[in-house]
């Protein structure tokens, strides 16, 4: 179960006392006695994680890893991005700032990149995207061109536009471009011919360009694939966190050759996941994809849990461990692709080891990523709107938990 307990607004600058105070408040308000949270995960913002090392202690803390992986993305194509709990914007800058972000009207962006090349090639393909967002003769004709293809109309492709705030759009745009190379490069020159749109349609991206774009895109992939295998927040993520920076090590850095970003990504990689690789298997060859349907991300640490499995059983270590865990650690290892949830599956095993059981259930609760408080500006704002303006903040924030109570819950 996943609940908006607190939709706070904030009425002084964000330090670490005046957001230690906002969490007392509302562990106050709930009854949650702070020696039972088991963790408290944050983005990177200095204050916010201050302020809850404050409250529950140094060991409760938890960086957001989809932050982290994001922050890798940015680097790689020269963005730079501040932590949203070190952001200072009162509450109309801060709607001010997700409708450009989210229209992208002007496409004025701070680039600091290191590679001309890359960040030239980013602004070019921005213009280009925005540039058949706002033309509705450049949609319609790349939609007929691909019906003359014989692709259904309910299936033909539109342009996507990168938004900063949100997680893998740049991956999104950068995919849906490539898809969609030839038609635009026709429509581009079709518009440039005729004239019959008001703006002056800009160049298509050149061959040597589209293979820069091809190559962001596949060391995007990656970090876009990791992003949604720990993005939930209704199953276990925190235990995901060691397998997937190195599955992300493998299926990126490892095979690819490229040389205008490796170089970036293995850098940004050392700086930011570092710190999420405290454990967990030896790394191996890279897998191939060549195995018929496995996958790709997760197919080689499948099969490394078999074997360490196999390798691992029936030994005892020095000193002995409890009967219990011994007898767990010895069993089969359950099937990751049968069994999504790992609470789900410990219920099975809840007669049989009933003392394991219970440090699972207070641990894997636990969730690797802040994106559930990312994704609470997106449900406030289905009710704070312009025609309900006069909607105070205690009503907004009963309105915010309510929308986020299961079905169970209300008729249970």
């Amino acid at each position: 179960m996943s609940l908006e307990l607190a939709t706070k607004f904030l009425t002084q600058r964000k330090t670490t006392e005046y957001l230690a105070g906002v969490l007392r408040e509302i562990c106050d308000k709930w009854s949650m006695r702070l020696d039972r949270v088991r963790g408290v995960t944050t983005d990177g913002g200095a204050n916010i994680k201050a302020a809850v090392k404050q409250v529950f202690g140094v060991d409760k803390h938890v960086h957001c890893l989809a932050h982290q992986l994001n922050g890798i993305g940015q680097k790689v194509i020269g963005n730079k991005s501040t932590p949203p709990s070190e952001v200072e914007m009162t509450p109309a800058e801060v709607a001010a700032a997700a409708a450009r972000a989210e229209e992208d009207a002007d496409g004025d962006f701070d680039f600091e990149a290191e590679e001309a090349e890359a960040s030239g090639n980013m602004r070019r393909r921005r213009k280009i995207v925005r540039f058949f967002k706002q033309s509705e003769i450049a949609t319609a004709k790349l939609i007929e061109l691909q019906r003359a293809e014989g692709i259904a109309e309910p299936n033909c492709l539109k342009h996507v536009q990168e938004v900063r705030t949100r997680f893998n759009s740049c991956y999104d745009m950068c995919d849906r471009y490539l898809k969609l190379a030839s038609f635009t490069a026709r429509v581009l020159l079709e518009l440039q011919r005729s004239r019959q749109s008001k703006a002056r349609a800009p160049e298509a991206l050149t061959a040597e360009e589209e293979d820069t774009l091809t190559e962001m895109r596949d060391l995007l992939a990656p970090l876009a694939r990791a992003t949604k295998e720990i993005s939930g927040e209704k199953v276990c993520t925190l235990s995901k966190a060691i397998p997937v920076v190195r599955n992300l090590v493998k299926v990126s850095i490892e095979p690819l050759r490229g040389g205008l970003v490796k170089a970036k990504m293995a850098q940004a990689e050392d700086a930011d996941a570092a710190n999420c690789e405290d454990g967990g298997p030896d790394a191996e060859a890279p897998a191939s994809s060549s195995n018929g349907d496995r996958d790709e991300f997760w197919g080689e640490w499948d099969e490394q849990v078999k074997r360490q499995s196999r390798s691992q059983s029936n030994q005892d270590m020095a000193g002995g461990i409890p009967v219990q865990l011994r007898s767990y650690l010895d069993r089969p290892p359950v099937a990751r692709e049968s069994n999504p949830d790992p609470l789900q599956a410990w219920q099975s095993f809840k007669a049989e080891y009933q003392f394991v059981h219970q440090v699972a259930e207070e641990f894997l609760c636990i969730l690797g990523t802040s994106i559930p408080s990312e994704r609470l500006f997106s449900h406030a704002g289905l009710f704070s709107t312009p025609i309900r303006s006069k909607l105070s903040a205690k009503h907004l924030e009963m309105l915010v938990f309510l929308r986020s109570c299961p079905v169970e819950l209300w008729f249970n």
